[in-house]
């Protein structure tokens, strides 16, 4: 193997446990938390839309706690500052875990494509 093989695999490799860290904490997430969490921020309107679209809704709340600024716009801060900092650092764990899985692997397929 060379080096540019060495690189794409380790870099794929770190986008794959990425990847595999965000879907186990999503699962764990939707089992623990969601439920409550959709509650307190639709209320009446919580829908229970299916693990992939509430995995949508977590990233979308790990953005609120990651910038206040967007929650204030959306009116939903309150609810963001009375979650626990178990269920915060959960959240964000979960956003940057998709984050790195994405970019790493798109980095990846790039570097694979560039060089063959």
């Amino acid at each position: 193997m060379n080096n540019v093989d060495d690189v794409v695999l380790y870099i794929g490799g770190v986008a794959i446990l990425a990847g595999l860290a965000s879907i186990l904490n999503a699962i764990f997430f939707q089992f623990k938390y969601q439920k409550l969490i959709d509650q307190q921020f639709h209320g009446d309107n919580y829908i229970d839309g299916g693990w992939l679209f509430n995995s949508t809704r977590m990233l979308m709340y790990a953005h609120y706690c990651l910038f206040p600024a967007r929650a204030q716009k959306d009116r939903v801060s309150h609810h963001v500052d009375s979650l626990s900092l178990k269920i915060k650092l959960h959240l964000i764990f979960n956003w940057i875990a998709t984050l790195c899985a994405v970019c790493f692997g798109f980095l990846a397929g790039g570097i694979v494509k560039w060089y063959s």
